[in-house]
């Protein structure tokens, strides 16, 4: 079914099952901090700076059939460029108030913007990871100044796109229980604001300039912080804060982008346990992905699952409750790579069709990695261990 109207289309079945699936994969494998509290976001930027890029290929490929279909309903053929893509994950008590995708000066260039959704309602019989809440709402006033709005029911596979401006004022009301993922889209006519994921290939071809999900820097690592606090961790990030003074984080500064931090487990002023950990520039983004995956897919904290160990092992030997608490996370941890490694799996069917056909890579690109990154440099063993290189102090 295809409903058309001015500036807004809606289409169901746009994305197959397969699909969606896939892009939950890929979510709950490499998601990270989102934009507000209790929304986790997969980027093309953050799964890049996490070595996974091979998980560019079952996004982009849906993109691209989203810009075509766009292009044809709308009437502006070869004239969008892809301004944001990321999928979104909106947990429970996420919602959104009132308001329009080009609402600020540094979103001007946002034309259209479309939504495919990749699950749906818990009322749908087939519909195995459900959510309840997270309605779509347009806002609109007739000719006597009456609000009144036009619902869109998120399900799996439905493709939502409208115009970005002021004629399309929409909100989100709050997700109640589980999770609602979508494929969240913008389209620009402006090249200047083009994101072309050639550059993430080709290091040395560095084309035009990447929007930023925050509005600041302090944003962004006010999100991160409240992330891992709601994981049960407390830990000091200003090694590697952008613009911290190397005098605030020198005592934890070992080499530039590396340092040694605390994250301390259980109550604020009487710690249980300090879990000394080695964050770098490139792996603070594997902290934040496992820490969304654990607080979101298995619902419980870090500090909730290390307190719980070192409470049933109170009588044991330090060393004991040592292992039994790194084994607990490599296992976690593994469990987490293993999900995007089915991602991995599904990717054979997309590779030589989206290297055939987007136009984004021609003459650039004729192989691509599809193995995980965490999959190629560990072996399935002590993967915590191997990335963040952890000393356990149990406090009595």
């Amino acid at each position: 079914m295809e409903l058309v109207q001015v500036n807004r289309v809606v289409k169901r079945n746009f994305a197959t099952a397969e699909e969606c699936a896939n892009l939950i994969r890929v979510h709950d494998g490499c998601c990270s901090v989102g934009y507000m509290p209790d929304i986790t976001i997969t980027t093309l930027r953050e799964l890049w700076n996490s070595g996974c890029t091979q998980h560019f290929i079952p996004i982009i490929s849906l993109r691209d059939k989203v810009r075509d279909f766009i292009e044809e309903k709308f009437d502006c053929f070869g004239e969008l460029y892809y301004e944001w893509t990321s999928i979104n994950c909106w947990n429970k008590g996420s919602y959104i108030n009132p308001h329009h995708d080009s609402n600020r000066d540094y979103l001007k260039q946002r034309h259209f913007s479309a939504l495919v959704y990749l699950n749906s309602k818990t009322n749908s019989q087939q519909e195995q990871v459900g959510f309840k809440g997270g309605d779509f709402h347009f806002v609109q006033k007739n000719s006597q100044g009456i609000e009144s709005s036009t619902v869109v029911t998120p399900e799996s596979g439905l493709l939502l796109a409208f115009s970005s401006g002021s004629e399309n004022i929409h909100y989100v009301t709050e997700v109640k229980e589980g999770v609602r993922y979508a494929l969240t889209l913008w389209f620009t006519k402006d090249s200047k604001y083009s994101s072309s994921e050639l550059k993430y290939f080709l290091p040395g071809r560095i084309l035009g300039s990447l929007p930023s999900l925050w509005e600041t820097n302090a944003q962004k690592w006010s999100l991160r912080r409240q992330l891992l606090e709601k994981a049960g961790i407390s830990c000091n990030l200003d090694g590697l804060l952008e613009g911290t003074s190397e005098r605030k984080s020198e005592k934890f500064k070992l080499c530039p982008g590396r340092i040694r931090t605390v994250m301390n487990i259980g109550p604020m002023k009487q710690p249980l346990v300090q879990l000394r950990i080695m964050l770098t520039n490139e792996n603070i983004n594997r902290l934040m992905q496992f820490a969304a995956f654990v607080m979101f897919s298995r619902r419980i904290s870090i500090g909730e699952l290390i307190q719980t160990i070192v409470g049933k092992s109170e009588n044991k030997p330090v060393f004991s409750i040592q292992q039994t608490v790194l084994d607990s996370l490599d296992n976690m941890y593994h469990e987490w790579y293993h999900i995007e490694q089915k991602a991995c799996n599904a990717l054979t069917s997309y590779v030589k069709l989206w290297l055939t056909l987007s136009d984004e890579l021609v003459g650039g690109v004729d192989r691509v990695e599809t193995e995980a990154e965490a999959c190629r440099t560990c072996s399935k063993a002590q993967l915590f261990r191997r990335t963040f290189e952890p000393e356990l102090l149990v406090i009595r």
